[in-house]
């Protein structure tokens, strides 16, 4: 989005539109059109800065809850693998859980 002159005459408004991977511009005029056009774009681009600095703003607010969690996570699997090999299991290589050949469980 932005305002180019060319030639002797006025400025005119192109808007920046992306078409799969490449980036096409589309011609929206000059003079009042143009203007019009140009503070449209400015207000959506401030709804969505908007809407992304309040997701941010969720994020950091909730770090120290999913901080919490994820310690929470870790320590549970920690005992969830210690009682399965107290209980004579094992894993190989980070497959399923699986009993060991001539143990009995528990």
């Amino acid at each position: 989005m932005a305002w180019e002159k060319r030639g002797s005459a006025g400025p005119y408004y192109y808007r920046s539109i992306r078409d799969g991977q490449r980036v096409k511009r589309q011609y929206c005029g000059h003079g009042p059109v143009a203007q019009k056009a140009a503070e449209e774009d400015a207000r959506r681009r401030d709804v969505r800065y908007a809407e992304q600095r309040d997701i941010l703003a969720e994020l950091e607010r909730t770090q120290l809850a999913r901080s919490l969690a994820n310690t929470v996570n870790d320590d549970a699997n920690l005992f969830l693998e210690a009682a399965m090999l107290a209980a004579g299991l094992h894993r190989a290589n980070y497959g399923p859980w699986r009993r060991r050949r001539g143990i009995e469980s528990i």
